[in-house]
């Protein structure tokens, strides 16, 4: 198991339940101050099972849900509370904050899709709990600052 979520520390017991069982884990591009606006994905066994973007500016939930590898009708997801804009899925989550990276315009937003677990509600508590503290330590990394 990796020892952070591409390139983002977080909890490992948050973001464990989102791999599911094999042996060869291929792990490609990370989250990083040098590429703010980045990706990557995670591969078990050969199979993409996990994709997270970020996203320097420009993103709002409605335009996130249309981007990515599986697409989302905003009507359907959940509204998760905290203290960033944040919705799921059964297999994706997505999380908006107003905090600024340099050279950017302000706002910075994270997409994380998933395909496992495969329960839906599993999946839906899953990444909600894990979509705060990683859009905080994701922001952290590429030096996103609170407005002033």
């Amino acid at each position: 198991m990796p020892t952070d979520l591409c390139g983002v520390e977080v909890d490992q017991d948050l973001y464990d339940p989102i791999f599911p069982p094999g042996d060869d884990i291929d792990i490609s591009g990370s989250v990083s101050r040098e590429f703010p606006l980045s990706g990557c994905t995670v591969e078990v066994d050969g199979e993409e099972v996990i994709n997270l973007g970020t996203f320097p500016s420009g993103y709002d939930l409605e335009g996130l849900v249309v981007i990515g590898p599986y697409q989302n009708d905003l009507d359907e997801g959940e509204e998760v509370p905290g203290r960033y804009e944040m919705m799921v899925w059964p297999d994706a989550v997505f999380a908006v904050s107003d905090c600024v990276v340099p050279r950017y315009a302000p706002g910075f937003s994270v997409g994380l899709w998933a395909t496992y677990p495969d329960d839906e509600d599993d999946s839906r508590r899953i990444l909600a709990d894990l979509i705060e503290p990683l859009t905080a330590s994701a922001a952290q990394e590429v030096g996103c600052v609170e407005p002033e």
